[in-house]
């Protein structure tokens, strides 16, 4: 069996278009418009995804940071708080504290004052060499008996 020439297996049969040769060169670059403006549209998809995620990232971190800066200054506060109420503290000790002095020594002084009376000679004229010698013996014995 022989073959004609131009009858292969495989081989398709030439057909004249109806378009002509202007024709297929149009229908080729409406196909290559079509896929450029496919690629374009989804290049531009891509970017907008692109955006779109940066955003959200931004987002993410701005509010992290606000996050830090509202927990740091509620430290601060915090902080403050403590260092207010610490030195009400010390200030309520140290009140305390003068008034405890000085309620023992208003109690010493009234302790001091029934220990002591001096000689009906010294209540008179209490300049005399021998009153303020008794004075401060009165006051020595005290100060070695006082306990508060």
């Amino acid at each position: 069996m022989m073959r004609k020439k131009g009858e292969g297996m495989y081989r398709r049969q030439q057909t004249e278009s109806d378009w002509g040769f202007f024709g297929d060169v149009a229908k080729i670059a409406l196909g290559v418009f079509i896929g450029s403006m496919a690629a374009i549209f989804a290049y531009e998809s891509v970017l907008a995804w692109r955006a779109e995620q940066a955003a959200r990232q931004l987002a993410q971190e701005l509010k992290a940071m606000n996050d830090q800066q509202r927990q740091a200054q509620q430290q601060m506060l915090q902080q403050q708080k403590e260092e207010q109420r610490r030195q009400i503290r010390q200030e309520l000790e140290k009140d305390w504290q003068r008034q405890q002095i000085e309620l023992a020594a208003k109690r010493k002084e009234a302790a001091w004052q029934s220990y002591y009376k001096p000689s009906p000679i010294c209540r008179l004229d209490n300049v005399r060499a021998d009153c303020a010698n008794e004075h401060m013996r009165a006051r020595r014995a005290f100060e070695a008996e006082y306990r508060d």
